[in-house]
């Protein structure tokens, strides 16, 4: 799966119209670039799109996001506490949160590690 989708490839992962995805690009519902009329949306922002309309995203558009993400949580992994860990991957088994949730969880957690602070309260 390539990084950037032309409008067709976007209306056809969501299930929608060219025209759809057209009118939520140039609402600023759905971020991308445009060169020219020509618009491209990159994966990481149709999948956070699809997300918060409750859209299924296919495994093979959403892996490639996820992957990387993955990678990194893993990394951070030692910032979590035991019952944030398992009750992170408990919530992401069955959907309760997503991965990018995650991920900002070990970030702010290793950013307070680093700082020593308690960040916007968590």
């Amino acid at each position: 799966m390539r990084e950037i989708l032309s409008v067709e490839e976007a209306a056809e992962l969501c299930d929608v119209s060219p025209r759809e995805i057209k009118k939520w690009f140039d609402s600023g519902r759905l971020v991308g670039y445009r060169s020219g009329i020509v618009r491209r949306i990159p994966v990481e922002s149709l999948c956070q799109f699809m997300e918060q309309r409750g859209t299924p995203i296919p495994d093979d558009v959403l892996w490639p996001v996820v992957c990387p993400l993955v990678r990194a949580v893993e990394a951070l992994l030692p910032y979590l506490s035991t019952e944030e860990q398992a009750s992170n991957f408990a919530s992401l088994n069955d959907g309760r949160t997503s991965p990018f949730d995650s991920a900002s969880l070990a970030v702010r957690r290793a950013l307070q590690h680093e700082r020593g602070a308690d960040l916007c309260g968590t």
